[in-house]
This record gives C-alpha cells, sequence and structure tokens, in this order.
C-alpha cells in the first residue's frame, strides 16, 4: 500500500510541474460555473428549449470544425515541436488568415443551409439559427488562440483567460436569460464567446510582438501535413460523437421528449471538469517527447492512468449524486432526464477512456490511425443507435452510445496497439 501511495504522490507533483493544477483549477472553476449557470437557465426556459439550443450548439459545432479546417489541431502540433519561438509565431499567424479564409466561404453556406430547411425543419430553430451562427466567428478565432496558448505551454495565463470571461459570460447568460428569456441567452452566449476571443487576442498580442519572426518555408503545406487528416478526423469524431443529437433532430417527433434527452447531455458537463485537464495538457508533453519512444511511452502511461482513475471516480460520483440533485433542485421537472443521463454517465465513461490513446496518437503523429478508428466507429456508432431508436425510441439513442462507446475500447486498443509498433 506505501508503494502505491509513494508512486501516486509522485505522478502528482510530476503533473504539478508540468502546469496541470493551475488548467485544472480553471477548468473546474469553469465547467462549475457553467455547470451552475445551465442549472439556472433550464428553470428559466423549457424542455423544448434547451433541446433546440442543444440542436444549435451542435452544428455550429461541426461548423467550427469547416471553419478552422485543421489549422487548430495543426497549431497545437507544431508549435509544440521543439522549434525557435519566432517560427512558432509565423506559423501561428499563419493559421489565422488560412481560418478566416474558410470562415468567408463556410458562414454565408451556414446560412444557406439553414434557411432551405437542410438543418431542420423545425420552425423556432430556422427562425433563431441564423442569428446563433454568429457565434461562429469568434469560435473560429478561439480555437486557434487557445490551441497556440496551450502549445507554448503557457497555461496560467491560458487558464486566467477562461476564468475571467466565463464570469462575465455566465452573469450574462442568466440576467438577460431571465429578462428576455430565450432572446437573451442567445445574445449572451454570443457576447460571452466575443468576450473570450478579444481577451485570448490582447493576451496573445503581448506575448508575440517582442518575438522576431522567423519565416517557415512553405507555411500552408506544414499546416497541412497535419490539418488535413485532423480536419477529416475531427469531423468523423464529432459526427459520431453527436450522432444521436442528429437522430434525434431529425426523427424523433417528441419535441419535450428531445429536450430532456438534451438536458440530460447538458449536465454531463460536470464530468469534463477533471478529464479535460488531463487531455488538454497531455498533447504538448507527448508532441515534445515525439522523437524519444521510450519518454513517450512513459509519458503516455502515467497520463493514461490519471484519465481512466480520474474518469472512473467522476463517473461514480455522478450516478450516486446527480440524480437527486436533480430531483432537489428541479422538484420533478426534470426527472425525466434522469433515466437518459444514468445511461449517458456510462457512454461518457467508455467513450473518455477510449478517446484518451486518440490523444496520445496526436501527440506521436500518428494521425492516420485515429481516422481509421473513428471512421470505424462512426459507421458502427450510426448503425447500432439507429436500430435501438427504432427499436424503443428515443432512449434507444441513450442505449446505443453506450453500446458503441464500450465497443470503442477494444476497437481503439487494437489499432493503437498496431499504431506503437512503428513508432520509431
Amino acid at each position: 500500500m506505501e508503494k502505491y501511495h509513494i508512486k501516486l504522490n509522485t505522478l502528482l507533483l510530476s503533473v504539478k510541474d508540468k502546469g496541470f493544477f493551475h488548467l485544472f483549477s480553471a477548468n473546474f472553476f469553469i465547467n462549475f460555473v457553467g455547470f451552475g449557470s445551465q442549472f439556472m437557465v433550464a428553470w428559466l426556459l423549457t424542455p423544448i428549449q434547451l433541446g433546440e439550443i442543444k440542436i444549435m450548439q451542435t452544428y455550429i459545432a461541426i461548423a467550427a470544425l469547416f471553419t478552422t479546417f485543421g489549422f487548430n489541431t495543426s497549431t497545437l502540433k507544431l508549435c509544440s515541436e521543439n522549434r525557435q519561438d519566432g517560427e512558432k509565431v509565423f506559423l501561428f499567424n499563419k493559421a489565422l488568415k488560412y481560418v478566416a479564409v474558410c470562415l468567408c466561404v463556410i458562414f454565408p453556406l451556414l446560412i444557406l443551409l439553414i434557411k432551405f430547411g437542410f438543418i431542420s425543419n423545425d420552425l423556432e430553430i430556422i427562425k433563431y439559427f441564423p442569428y446563433f451562427s454568429l457565434s461562429l466567428i469568434p469560435l473560429t478565432f478561439s480555437g486557434i488562440f487557445s490551441n497556440y496558448l496551450q502549445s507554448i505551454k503557457q497555461f496560467r495565463l491560458f487558464s486566467q483567460i477562461q476564468m475571467i470571461t466565463k464570469i462575465i459570460s455566465v452573469i450574462a447568460v442568466v440576467f438577460l436569460t431571465y429578462f428576455l428569456g430565450f432572446n437573451g441567452y442567445i445574445i449572451a452566449l454570443i457576447l460571452g464567446y466575443v468576450l473570450t476571443v478579444l481577451f485570448l487576442i490582447k493576451s496573445t498580442n503581448q506575448l508575440n510582438n517582442v518575438i522576431p519572426i522567423v519565416p517557415v518555408v512553405k507555411p500552408l503545406s506544414t499546416h497541412l501535413k497535419y490539418a488535413n487528416i485532423s480536419f477529416i478526423t475531427n469531423l468523423v469524431t464529432q459526427v459520431g460523437m453527436f450522432s444521436d443529437v442528429f437522430l434525434m433532430n431529425y426523427f424523433i417527433t417528441d419535441k419535450t421528449a428531445v429536450g430532456y434527452y438534451s438536458f440530460a447531455l447538458t449536465i454531463l458537463i460536470v464530468a469534463n471538469i477533471f478529464t479535460s485537464t488531463v487531455q488538454q495538457i497531455s498533447v504538448p508533453h507527448l508532441s515534445g517527447k515525439a522523437s524519444n519512444k521510450i519518454e513517450f511511452e512513459k509519458i503516455a502511461r502515467k497520463y493514461g492512468n490519471i484519465n481512466v482513475l480520474v474518469s472512473l471516480v467522476v463517473a461514480f460520483g455522478l450516478v450516486l449524486f446527480m440524480p437527486f440533485a436533480i430531483k432537489l433542485v428541479y422538484g420533478g421537472k426534470y426527472d425525466q432526464s434522469v433515466p437518459f443521463f444514468l445511461i449517458l454517465t456510462g457512454a461518457w465513461l467508455f467513450q473518455n477512456i477510449a478517446s484518451f490513446e486518440g490523444y496520445t496518437l496526436w501527440g506521436a503523429g500518428k494521425i492516420g490511425y485515429n481516422l481509421f478508428t473513428y471512421i470505424i466507429i462512426l459507421f458502427l456508432g450510426f448503425i447500432i443507435s439507429y436500430l435501438l431508436m427504432v427499436k424503443f425510441g428515443i432512449v434507444g439513442l441513450a442505449y446505443g452510445k453506450l453500446v458503441t462507446s464500450f465497443i470503442s475500447i477494444f476497437i481503439v486498443k487494437i489499432i493503437f496497439k498496431k499504431a506503437m509498433s512503428t513508432f520509431n
């Protein structure tokens, strides 16, 4: 027992030195406050409106993949490598220009898709989505700035920005939703994204303005080496992750049930308080050791063990306490969300355990293996979820996600083992 206690202490001290607890404290605060604000907003909005918000957020998340086109991931990878600071600044600046071009193409296309009913036939979503889609602009640039700060290990600065902007955003969300309802929620959400990107711009410029820029030959090609396949991989991953939302958007006619399901997904935000920290901080350190197989595997095992341990503790805590909290806070208003929540928590646990090895492959530059893995999981997930939805209705979507996530653990492990055998 003492042996394992010493190992745990050593592990915690090691990750502390790498900025884990700076990022963790920010993630804990941000997700906790965000979780609390969602709890309050759920009082002010109807289950149907929560469902509409979830659907719109899902399509914005997919659109953001097209506007960033993988340049956020390539920035994280390239600027984490052992290269001159001036080269990192140059590659970062180029990434901003590339996503600006993508945004000019995707944004008007998105408006056309909603206007012609391709995204949804729900009249409320069609009415509000054009305004909600304005959030795509700050979200696109935030993705580049955030990954850049993490890549250069500015975890403390990044954490401070997140905490400040989140406090202001949450206050705005609750205040405007209380007085303006659904309209106020959308306005506050967009303002929050704009505030975040403004803080990121100011802080990043202060860092970069003192660094002489060092040009990199063929910067677009350098980025596209990772951006192309990362875009496809992220798209496949996100579509698979939101497969239940897409299916219920097109096939489930009971909008109240969609709202209960969406509420269950929303309160799972709290689950990411711990695990997102492990994933965010691991990639830069894994990339920095990608040339040394022994060191790389050592770091991968360390963060992998942390990820599994934390995922188990968080899932157990949620299943034990959250149903009681929902009953206590809402007095029965969202009781029908509890069965969805319990099933989706299990799915989250399996998915989170499987996904970490995907982050490890990113750090090793084995991006092709990730793509192959997620394509398999995507098609498998849609088939399983659709069949269970036809059989059991909307609860079948939750079971479909649970089954797919469990199977994905084994799929990822097999492909991960194969990828690591090619590690030079």
